[in-house]
């Protein structure tokens, strides 16, 4: 039997390279029949889902505690523990560097980490190129990653500002573990309670000296100061598959934390071509302790992974990929399925992102959680040029408005990169790369995704950038209740070294593009608040709506709206002190319901 599956995946190897006409029809359109699983397994996920929507824990709990015990086999992940040589925690005295003015923005770049970067050596048709990562959290502490040394690539090491940049602390580094080096990793991070956050980390570790495609899937997280490391095995190879290039996100932002999910997707490709075999996304409901797995597609290389979800009416999940099944012109697709159909008989839906017969290539999508417009960065081919586009959604749904330029100037722009804030409405920033005499860094952000008609601002001022990783880029905080900056780091030639850029940008401006024909709950502003902020909602009919606070373990804080209400826009605001009583500094949730429209944003209360 095991000669037979050695067969089976070399022989389909052959056939990634050499799809025919009727390959070719399948791939960019699949069947998109609608599945509907009423097995025992799917009608308990969808009321473990509708208890975490109406905020009963108890029975969230009770449902998933029995889900893990009669569908034991559906979960994965295998805790590691000290002794277990992969993913070791250095000890270490944290060290600070850079310095920056308060106050500039724009300045020539700052280093963070002097140094050699790793690069991957796994990745068919190209290597994984997303080495380095910048995030923050709420609060605008921004933290960096990145993979060190060039031929082991064997260290990660986490660097953490907590004053808008100016400053960066490594307080964390993690060794790969003897002979393991690192193919690929995505960090994310979520709050938690107690003013704490948690940073999620998945990585695929290979063997030294390998081809980069034996790798083996990790998921880990810890504090923001790098203690309370933890972390567990999703997938091994198998010998015959391993796991590469993974890419993570939360959606911590719209649930406390004892209903948060984290969601991963990567690469299942055969250890021998590095063709892909299937892409896997997988969800863990228990913060990263075991994870239930979805095929998102199989039977084509695809690549250059990215995953999120928006929060509408419906609950989606999406996957962003890229495939070649015509070599000489690669293909953008977004899969997606309803959170409820997750992991059941129910098949993944697809849209093709750009919908031109140009070659399509280093996607990358952001979503706004204050509007749920969700953008999709790519590059894209026309006339041997390599521009920036990107396609749009003003509802979180497809269809999207559909290769919108972002930049085309006469030299090749490649390797962009797209965040929008958690809680800045409409606001999205994009970095990329410009190939003249050598390798420069660019910026641009809009409030209207529609367009981006500002000019690009220069990032690398002084030092050229790598010629194959791509920057990352952020939206951050600047101050509590004074604005976000956007933040931009990326690897110098070599690549060498890793530099931080970021410029002051305008506070929080009013959505003008969700139509009134839609539900809406924006982000409280100003967010963080102290005492008083200000919340607003929308609803296309008249009906009965309520607007609830409550604390992170699900009691309820306040009812500020309770009563019929026309169709239309409406604002309360939300004070701290609730009649004699002093609510205390912290996260707090809002949830809005309107008839079957329920949803929840999160705020936070500074003092």
């Amino acid at each position: 039997m095991k000669k037979v599956l050695v067969l089976f995946f070399s022989f389909f190897a052959v056939l990634s390279f050499a799809q025919t006409e009727a390959d070719i029809q399948k791939e960019a359109n699949p069947d998109q029949s609608i599945v509907i699983d009423n097995s025992q397994y799917a009608q308990m996920w969808r009321a473990l889902l509708d208890a975490r929507e109406s905020g009963d824990m108890q029975t969230y709990q009770q449902i998933f505690s029995q889900i893990q015990q009669q569908f034991s086999d559906r979960f994965v992940g295998t805790p590691l523990s000290s002794t277990d040589q992969a993913l070791i925690p250095i000890d270490k005295e944290p060290t600070t560097t850079g310095y920056l003015p308060d106050g500039t923005n724009w300045t020539n770049e700052l280093k963070i980490f002097n140094g050699a970067i790793g690069v991957s050596t796994g990745g068919n048709p190209t290597a994984n190129r997303r080495m380095i990562k910048l995030i923050a959290d709420t609060l605008g502490n921004l933290y960096a990653a990145c993979v060190r040394n060039w031929s082991t690539a064997d260290t990660m090491s986490f660097f953490k500002s907590t004053d808008k940049g100016f400053t960066w602390t490594n307080f964390k580094d993690i060794w790969a573990g003897p002979g393991l080096r690192y193919q690929g990793f995505d960090i994310a991070i979520a709050d938690t309670a107690n003013g704490r956050w948690k940073i999620g980390i998945v990585v695929s570790l290979t063997p030294v000296g390998g081809n980069g495609y034996s790798g083996k899937l990790y998921y880990g997280d810890m504090f923001e100061d790098g203690t309370n490391f933890s972390s567990v095995l999703v997938e091994p190879d198998s010998g015959i598959t391993g796991c590469i290039s993974p890419a993570i996100m939360t959606d911590a932002y719209n649930y406390i934390p004892a209903a948060s999910f984290w969601y991963i997707t990567y690469q299942r490709v055969d250890t021998t071509t590095g063709i892909t075999q299937q892409v896997v996304a997988a969800l863990s409901s228990n913060g990263g302790t075991s994870w239930m797995q979805d095929t998102a597609r199989d039977g084509f290389n695809d690549y250059q992974l990215d995953i999120d979800y928006t929060l509408t009416d419906t609950f989606y999940v999406y996957v962003l990929l890229t495939n070649n099944v015509t070599p000489t012109n690669e293909n953008l697709r977004l899969r997606y399925i309803r959170l409820a159909d997750f992991g059941t008989a129910a098949i993944w839906l697809q849209y093709n992102i750009a919908s031109t017969a140009n070659p399509e290539f280093d996607g990358m999508m952001a979503v706004n959680r204050a509007t749920n417009q969700m953008a999709v960065v790519h590059t894209t081919t026309v006339s041997n040029n390599k521009n920036i586009e990107y396609a749009y959604s003003l509802t979180g749904k497809v269809p999207f408005t559909q290769n919108v330029v972002l930049s085309n100037a006469v030299n090749n722009e490649d390797r962009p990169s797209i965040h929008s804030p958690e809680n800045q409405t409409g606001a999205f920033r994009v970095a990329y790369i410009s190939n003249g005499t050598a390798d420069t860094v660019y910026y641009k952000s809009t409030f209207n995704i529609a367009t981006f008609s500002e000019s690009p601002t220069l990032v690398s001022r002084v030092n050229y950038s790598s010629s194959s990783l791509i920057p990352s880029v952020c939206g951050f905080s600047s101050a509590p209740n004074s604005g976000f900056n956007g933040g931009v780091i990326y690897a110098g030639f070599g690549p060498t070294n890793l530099y931080f850029n970021s410029s002051n940008l305008t506070t929080d401006v009013e959505d003008n593009f969700v139509s009134l024909d839609n539900y809406a709950l924006y982000q409280n502003y100003p967010n963080p608040f102290n005492p008083s902020t200000k919340i607003s909602w929308q609803s296309p009919v008249g009906s009965h709506q309520t607007l609830k606070v409550f604390d992170v373990l699900g009691n309820e804080v306040a009812t500020l709206v309770n009563e019929y209400k026309e169709a239309g826009r409406n604002e309360v605001e939300f004070q701290s002190a609730i009649g004699n009583r002093q609510l205390s500094s912290g996260i707090y949730y809002y949830q809005l319901k309107v008839g079957q429209f329920i949803q929840t944003k999160k705020m936070i209360l500074i003092k």
